[in-house]
């Protein structure tokens, strides 16, 4: 991470309540990319560059790519899931570890996020649904396959644009099969994601 890049958390209200910010990293160091013929004349339409030019389009050509891979898929649905963008992204970045502040929840991987899909044999696999918005409590049940390190529960929706406070506040809870006990979970009064990362192995508490 740059050290003149902007960190967390965010006081969105000014009462203290704060958001994690960013939500992830892209790749914004010493970055070779085109540029405007008439801004480098002398560089054959090629510089390197640094900050948020860099890292603000990396972010952009991923959710491009990633909407492209599914433009074919159950009608181009992701289109008009924002937040299900956001969730595929978060849920696959790669863990830099560090002050979630300072690193998000980890850096931007592009490749992951379109190819982890439910079936597929790779590192990771993505199972995805929808909350209900007429229930006070949902639940869902998932098999994870052995071998896999990790899950990573991710909770994204949207608040009225401008709510300087979270208007829908929701928490993730991890039950282990048949212990009926909390394993772990994510639970925040002032952010619009939560985000559980579940070790393998992880025992009921």
């Amino acid at each position: 991470r740059v050290c003149y890049s902007n960190h967390g958390p965010a006081d969105t209200d000014g009462d203290h309540h704060t958001r994690v910010k960013p939500d992830l990293m892209a790749p914004g160091a010493i970055i070779r990319s085109a540029v405007p013929w008439y801004l480098y004349p002398d560089e054959r339409y090629y510089n390197t560059n640094h900050g948020t030019s860099m890292a603000a389009p990396h972010v952009t050509g991923a959710i491009a790519q990633l909407l492209d891979a599914y433009s074919d898929v159950g009608g181009g649905w992701l289109f008009d899931w924002p937040e299900m963008v956001k969730v595929m992204l978060l849920a696959t970045a790669v863990d830099v570890g560090g002050d979630t502040d300072h690193y998000g929840h980890g850096l931007l991987d592009a490749y992951h996020a379109i190819y982890a899909e439910p079936g597929v044999d790779e590192p990771m696999s993505l199972w995805a649904s929808s909350v209900s918005t007429s229930q006070e409590v949902q639940e869902f049940d998932f098999y994870v396959p052995p071998g896999y390190e990790e899950v990573r529960v991710v909770l994204t929706w949207a608040d009225p644009p401008g709510a300087a406070e979270v208007a829908h506040n929701l928490d993730v809870q991890w039950v282990e099969d048949g212990a009926g006990n909390p394993c772990g979970g994510a639970a925040s009064s002032d952010d619009t994601v939560e985000y559980a990362r579940i070790p393998a192995g992880c025992a009921p508490g």
